[in-house]
């Protein structure tokens, strides 16, 4: 079982909105995505849980039995869930030479923004619908061949 609760990216913007740009940076989740997806790949023997709203349902499912069938669903509907949103925000990018971010809510994306420069194409992003872009779930950069990618 993989339980993932991503940085409070929306907490910590909200709460200081005139945090510095890096801030805001530091707290978009690089590892928990990335745990999410590897374990969603493994449905079939991982229970993959990234909303606390579902805690409640996995613990009965739990208590009907880890082997059961009912269980064996929930997993593949977890599972699901994981990649919605970070396959909604890939194919958006896809579309798009520059290095992109996308902003996506279940499955919809509400921010999207290119340009030559990552932290202004996030900016973008942002700014297209500030309040859905704070409880987004999945943020996608894309970065053409050759695109520096360390921290100036």
């Amino acid at each position: 079982m993989v339980i993932v609760n991503l940085y409070p990216f929306r907490k910590t913007v909200i709460s200081d909105p005139a945090a510095a740009f890096e801030v805001g940076v530091e707290h978009i989740d690089i590892g928990g995505p990335a745990m999410i997806r590897a374990a969603a790949k493994n449905m079939a023997h991982v229970a993959v849980v990234v909303d606390p709203a579902d805690y409640q349902e996995l613990l009965e499912k739990l208590r009907q039995g880890a082997g059961s069938a009912e269980f064996a669903e929930f997993r593949r509907k977890l599972a699901w869930k994981a990649f919605q949103d970070a396959d909604a925000a890939y194919q958006c990018c896809c579309d798009y030479a520059e290095p992109t971010c996308t902003i996506v809510k279940h499955t919809n994306p509400c921010g999207i923004a290119s340009r030559s420069d990552l932290r202004e194409a996030y900016r973008l992003a942002v700014r297209a619908d500030p309040s859905r872009s704070l409880t987004g779930k999945c943020i996608l950069a894309r970065r053409p061949a050759g695109y520096p990618i360390g921290v100036e």
